[in-house]
Order: C-alpha cells, then structure tokens, then sequence
C-alpha cells in the first residue's frame, strides 16, 4: 500500500496552525512580553526560520492569533444567535443591541445586528 504525500500547500498550512497553536499557548502562559519565538518554534515542532518563513515578527504572529481568536469568537457567536432556543446572554446582547445601532456610525455594527432582528 502506497502513503500518498502531502502536498507542499498542506504542508504549508500545517505548519502556520502549528505555529498559531503554540504562539497561542505561549502568549496565554507567558504573556506577549516573556513569550519568545525560540519557544513558540520549539513547541511548534519547527525551526526558527520556518517561523520567520511564516509570519515577519512575533508581533506578526501576535496578530495571526488575535485574527483567528476573532474568527473563533465571531462563529461562536453567530452559531448562539441562529440558535431559535438561545435565552442567554447572547440573545440578550443583539436584542439589546439593536435599539444603540440604527443611529451608530460604523456600518459592519449596524449591519449586523439589522441582520439578527427577529421576523
């Protein structure tokens, strides 16, 4: 039985969720200051140039986390509120919401809590 290869592309993405994965762990332990990228390289199984490969700077990294973090957040978020049963505090928010974004100035905030109005 032949063991297909991974493709350089899988490869690649393999390697950036390795690296967010740790930098997420070292930033949550340490802090952004005390985190290194010698660590977050050794946790993530990969060498220092295949971080720097990836991401410029630690801040870079930092940012890659904060982005997915965010992505996360907004799923779980968006997940409760088509939720029909959701009673809690999520409801609450975007119900409560609604009445502070029709006169708000940012469009992305007043789009989407138009777009979680109840018929």
């Amino acid at each position: 039985m032949q063991v297909q290869r991974r493709t350089q592309e899988e490869r690649r993405d393999a390697t950036r969720r390795a690296l967010i994965a740790a930098a997420r762990r070292q930033f949550a332990e340490n802090g952004y200051a005390a985190t290194n990228t010698p660590a977050i390289a050794a946790e993530a199984g990969v060498t220092r140039g295949a971080l720097y490969h990836h991401f410029a700077d630690k801040q870079a990294l930092f940012e890659a986390v904060v982005e997915e973090e965010h992505a996360l957040l907004a799923l779980a978020i968006n997940a409760a509120a088509e939720a029909e049963d959701e009673p809690g505090p999520v409801r609450a928010l975007i119900e409560g919401g609604m009445p502070i974004s029709r006169p708000c100035r940012i469009p992305a905030v007043g789009a989407f809590f138009s777009s979680k109005r109840r018929p």
